[in-house]
């Protein structure tokens, strides 16, 4: 899970980027952050509960 979090916060650099960049209008941006902030407050929520337990 740590490892699906590390890369969650890669794919919000790069929708930043490409907001900056002019790819993705300002609208799309906001709608890309908030479906990423909710996926990372699951996998935050995750680790919590799993905290402590390995596969």
């Amino acid at each position: 899970l740590f490892e699906v979090d590390v890369e969650l916060e890669v794919l919000r650099h790069f929708v930043r980027h490409a907001h900056a960049r002019r790819f993705i209008s300002a609208k799309r941006l906001k709608v890309a952050t908030e479906h990423i902030a909710e996926i990372g407050r699951i996998i935050g929520g995750l680790i919590k509960r799993f905290k402590g337990s390995r596969p």
